[in-house]
């Protein structure tokens, strides 16, 4: 899912996980931006939203007597500046806030390192479809060797949907 992100300074997101438990990466073409982030496994200490990906804890402006548990999450946190590129690993809990105007460019993936947690969001959101898809022991993993690069072009041209029927043949 590549997007691009602009932003405007003094805006931010809620604290929060990326869909499906993906694995994220921002680079950022201009501006700065503030990431305060969470090992997957502190989000009882996060105040987690029931059956959402988001969180009751402000982690910009946390309340520690409301939210007396977010003291004992580790909070990770850093600056992002032009040409830095960030990786958030899947599942774990993050907020960002734009500390100037920004363009970025990103992409949430799946891999071998976040493919159960993948599948288990799926089974969690009644995704059978898309379950039984990436469950599919078929279903191919990794680097090929027939496969090849894709130009940028090339990339944003695919038909990614038809493409997906493909492999329901699997």
């Amino acid at each position: 899912w590549p997007s691009l992100f602009v932003g405007a300074n003094n805006t931010e997101s809620a604290m929060h996980i990326d869909s499906g438990g993906t694995n994220f990466w921002m680079y950022l073409i201009n501006g700065t931006k503030e990431w305060r982030f969470f090992d997957r496994f502190d989000t009882i200490e996060l105040y987690a939203e029931p059956m959402s990906s988001h969180f009751f804890v402000d982690v910009f402006r946390p309340d520690v007597q409301r939210d007396p548990l977010f003291v004992n999450a580790a909070m990770y946190q850093g600056v992002q500046r032009a040409g830095d590129l960030v990786f958030i690993p899947g599942g774990c809990p993050h907020g960002v806030r734009n500390l100037d105007d920004i363009v970025g460019i990103s992409m949430n993936l799946l891999d071998a390192s976040n493919e159960d947690l993948y599948l288990w969001m799926k089974l969690f959101d009644e995704d059978y479809r898309d379950y039984e898809l990436y469950a599919n022991p078929n279903f191919p993993r990794g680097l090929r060797s027939d496969q090849h690069d894709f130009t940028f072009g090339e990339f944003k041209s695919q038909k990614w949907y038809a493409r997906r029927n493909e492999m329901d043949l699997f």
